[in-house]
């Protein structure tokens, strides 16, 4: 799944997110030391940029080649190597002390076979006691942000209308409306489909152990939704 016009209002309608409050817990399993840091699903680069500010060693890959103009033109100022690439394909060859993949990337996967490959990769590009640390939402998620199977998001650039449907066992569909505001009497519409799969949590479980990854901890934050689960691995 690329994002292409949402890529453009990204930033607005993450607005919600603390995103202090997401790095201090990313860094909170490290001592104070220098980190090579691989983030997976980067978008527009936020919480990649707070990495390289810290003086860490930052690398940050989106599918989305917006995204990635977006993040690249955001913090030209920062020495971060921002990638277009599939995370559930492509393979990075070096070790970092630190994977991440934020805000339910993973559940945008489109099979347990790319799921599968995106672990894998992570292992073979995590340092001996690197951590590997990524997010999940839960089918509870939807009750969460939809009501009636709708959400509605609105500012002074965009109106963003979003449909949720359940069309097979574990598989969503958000169909959404935008329109984004050109000038006083034009908003111009697009629309996208986005697809989500909610992946039972003892299959990545299980799938993670047998990948070779030690479950160090899971957290879970009620600010981000109660159906939101935060997977801490080691290598």
């Amino acid at each position: 799944m690329t994002h292409k016009k949402f890529a453009h209002i990204y930033d607005e309608f993450m607005n919600f997110v603390d995103y202090k409050s997401w790095y201090k817990f990313l860094k909170s399993f490290f001592k104070n030391k220098k980190l090579k840091v691989l983030d997976l699903g980067c978008g527009t680069g936020t919480l990649a940029s707070m990495f390289s500010k810290d003086g860490h060693s930052v690398t940050a890959v989106d599918i989305s080649d917006d995204m990635i103009e977006i993040a690249k033109n955001k913090y030209s100022e920062l020495d971060i190597e921002f990638l277009k690439g599939d995370i559930t394909k492509d393979t990075f060859g070096e070790e970092y002390d630190l994977i991440m993949c934020n805000f339910d990337t993973v559940n945008y996967f489109e099979n347990l076979k790319e799921f599968q490959f995106f672990l894998k990769n992570a292992h073979k590009s995590l340092k001996k006691d690197g951590f590997f640390i990524f997010d999940i939402v839960e089918e509870g998620i939807f009750e969460e942000i939809f009501l009636n199977d709708l959400f509605i998001d609105e500012t002074d650039k965009y109106l963003c209308i979003m449909r949720h449907e359940k069309y097979k066992k574990f598989k969503h569909l958000v169909e959404m409306t935008i329109f984004v505001k050109e000038n006083e009497n034009l908003y111009r519409k697009y629309t996208e489909t986005h697809k989500k799969i909610i992946y039972d949590t003892e299959l990545i479980l299980d799938n993670l152990k047998n990948e070779g990854f030690i479950l160090y901890d899971t957290a879970r934050n009620s600010e981000y939704g109660e159906s939101r689960l935060f997977l801490v691995c080691k290598k």
